[in-house]
């Protein structure tokens, strides 16, 4: 635990629900950090004095020790036995509760004794979450979803002290920390071990959990995904495209596929938003790598896909600063990468490798002038001399963008 390095924005974020009676679910792809966090928060507590090491329960489901734990009895078991008496109200954290059949009943047991149990839970299945616990515990528990890391922290894992040294590397290598175990990062150390990450959430968050057979069928999504970041997507488009591969597969089974990525947090989906009409449309969505090195571990790494690698980066800095993001669609048909909003409000976003050109200066901007409002415009760049506003729209570096937040860069 010592080396544990903390993220602190997970930390603030939960803080404020220690001590209530709702359930704290930690949410993510599988080697995102999501045990190591709640180490880290198990840390946090006991340093500073909020709780004692006897008034906390641990379970790591994905350790050797918890393997013949298989059921919600075997877990109640297992976490009573571990419970000290006289330690007051005990925390309660179980990793990858996914592993447990019916682990909702004993959950929701524990969570119902709130004078002696406070809990908290990880696992890799966003529908998992959403469905099953939702269903048994409306009302009762909050998310905390988590990504790899962003910038600012991989250059705290991996030592880089500027950001233009560690951006490359954060581009073609990705963000999960484990990659942070080697003493020096290259295609031949990290893509291995990033295929066995992938590997394994493909077998067990998508394959098993879904009980699908065919593999082949799944890994040709999943490489269509990678292999179109930032574009258009569709069930029926994806279809054309495996006919025209001599690969056949019904719309519905396909809708199927990309649902469970999605769940599996191996990818992320955007609405699009019609600016003007202030509505989510239902055809077509956009997906982006919820770690590009996953991606380039699959497919190779293509400086000629720069465009949308950027886009992918900026689209999970604005989910991991909890932005809800769509894609927007003006009455013409054209597009503004990105439509974030939250409680602070709205923010347009724009990603272009270069806009030095004049003509591709003036195809980025138009999109974001013809809006019809007056919320905060972005357009990002990885150019090092531009004017800093054209007439309103700031234009930011992207690995500057990375290591702020974004309500701070647009002013919003």
């Amino acid at each position: 635990m010592k080396d544990l390095i903390p993220r602190q924005t997970y930390i603030e974020r939960m803080m404020p629900f220690l001590g209530s009676r709702v359930i704290k679910v930690v949410t993510g792809m599988r080697r995102c950090g999501k045990s190591s966090f709640l180490r880290m928060f198990m840390r946090h507590l006991v340093e500073r004095g909020m709780q004692t090491e006897d008034g906390i329960v641990h379970v790591d489901l994905e350790a050797l020790e918890n393997a013949g734990i298989r059921t919600a009895g075997d877990l109640a078991e297992r976490i009573k036995a571990r419970t000290k008496p006289g330690t007051g109200r005990t925390l309660l954290f179980i990793d990858e509760v996914q592993y447990v059949e019916g682990w909702e009943r004993a959950v929701a047991a524990f969570a119902g004794d709130a004078e002696r149990y406070e809990v908290f839970l990880s696992g890799s299945s966003a529908k998992l979450f959403s469905g099953e616990l939702a269903t048994r515990l409306s009302g009762r528990y909050v998310e905390f979803p988590m990504l790899p890391l962003s910038l600012g922290e991989f250059m705290r894992f991996s030592g880089l002290g500027s950001a233009g040294e560690a951006f490359p590397v954060y581009l073609r290598y990705g963000a999960l920390p484990g990659i942070h175990d080697f003493r020096e990062l290259s295609d031949e150390t990290v893509f291995p071990y990033l295929r066995s990450v992938y590997d394994s959430i493909l077998v067990k968050d998508i394959l098993e959990r879904n009980n699908i057979r065919n593999v082949r069928l799944a890994q040709d999504v999943v490489r269509y995904l990678f292999d179109n970041i930032g574009n258009l997507t569709s069930a029926s488009r994806l279809a054309d495209y495996l006919k025209s591969q001599r690969r056949g597969a019904s719309v519905t089974t396909l809708l199927g596929y990309l649902g469970q990525i999605a769940d599996a947090n191996l990818a992320v989906k955007l609405p699009r938003w019609d600016v003007r009409g202030k509505r989510h449309l239902e055809v077509s969505e956009k997906y982006y790598a919820t770690d590009l090195g996953l991606r380039h571990a699959l497919l190779g790494y293509r400086p000629a896909d720069i465009g949308g690698l950027l886009e992918n980066l900026v689209c999970l800095h604005l989910l991991r600063g909890g932005w809800r993001v769509s894609v927007g669609r003006l009455p013409d048909g054209r597009e503004i990468d990105f439509v974030a909003e939250s409680d602070r409000g709205r923010l347009y976003v724009q990603v272009a490798a270069s806009a030095l050109d004049p003509d591709t200066l003036a195809r980025e901007l138009a999109p974001l002038r013809a809006t019809g409002d007056d919320f905060p415009k972005l357009l990002l760049t990885l150019d090092e001399v531009q004017p800093d506003d054209f007439d309103g729209i700031r234009h930011v570096r992207v690995p500057d963008f990375l290591l702020a937040d974004p309500v701070h860069v647009a002013g919003v």
